[in-house]
């Protein structure tokens, strides 16, 4: 596996490439108060913060990436990585493992790339799973806490979802934190409520992002 996969490209039935929803948070400053205090403080540590941020990227990519392997029965090849972030997404995993064999997941889809033609918007979903009789939308964090932006992302994936499977019924969410230190794990459902106002902030968002590329 590339330590640094090539940005999704996501297209419409048209063909037109449309913005991924990480880009519309990401590029609208979401959660940028927490970032710019984080690289304050590790910059002052005398770190570099792009690299560090790269560092600790390249480790949820494999961390992502053993999961999906493990659930599909497949090998990972982690020749790309350092034997640090190879011990850490490692770490992480373990954790997915306990995870796993507590909840005992049923999954119905594993890093689905969807597309939304209605609201012309794509995104990557880690996993869709009937967790205790009910199905549930999910996304694989490394980061040291879960943030709004966490919530945000994740509803606009069932929007997305739901629209491809207007069948299906997904009332909660889940964002399980894979701790790449301890290999300890935490799951964090997310009500209905929840993703409703989630989809309200990544609604606007995207509002946002139109008019600045619609700007003259």
């Amino acid at each position: 596996m590339a330590k640094t996969k090539a940005h999704t490209r996501y297209k419409n039935t048209d063909g037109k490439v449309v913005p991924g929803v990480t880009t519309i948070l990401g590029n609208l400053g979401w959660n940028k108060n927490i970032l710019v205090a984080w690289a304050k403080r590790t910059a002052l540590a005398g770190d570099d913060p792009t690299k560090v941020m790269e560092h600790a990227g390249a480790i949820g990519s494999l961390a992502h990436y053993l999961c999906e392997c493990h659930i599909k029965g497949e090998e990972p090849d982690t020749s790309d990585y350092t034997s640090e972030q190879i011990e850490k997404a490692q770490n992480a995993f373990s954790g997915y493992l306990a995870w796993e064999e507590m909840v005992k997941p049923e999954y119905a889809a594993i890093e689905m790339k969807m597309v939304s033609e209605e609201f012309q918007v794509g995104g990557t979903c880690d996993f869709v799973a009937r967790i205790n009789g009910e199905l549930v939308i999910g996304d694989f964090k490394t980061s040291k806490a879960v943030y709004d932006e966490h919530i945000a992302q994740l509803s606009a994936y069932r929007k997305m979802y739901l629209e491809l499977q207007p069948k299906a019924k997904i009332e909660s969410g889940m964002i399980l934190k894979l701790d790449k230190e301890t290999g300890a794990f935490s799951h964090n459902f997310i009500s209905k409520g929840q993703l409703e106002w989630g989809w309200k902030v990544f609604s606007a968002c995207l509002e946002l992002h139109k008019l600045n590329k619609a700007r003259v």
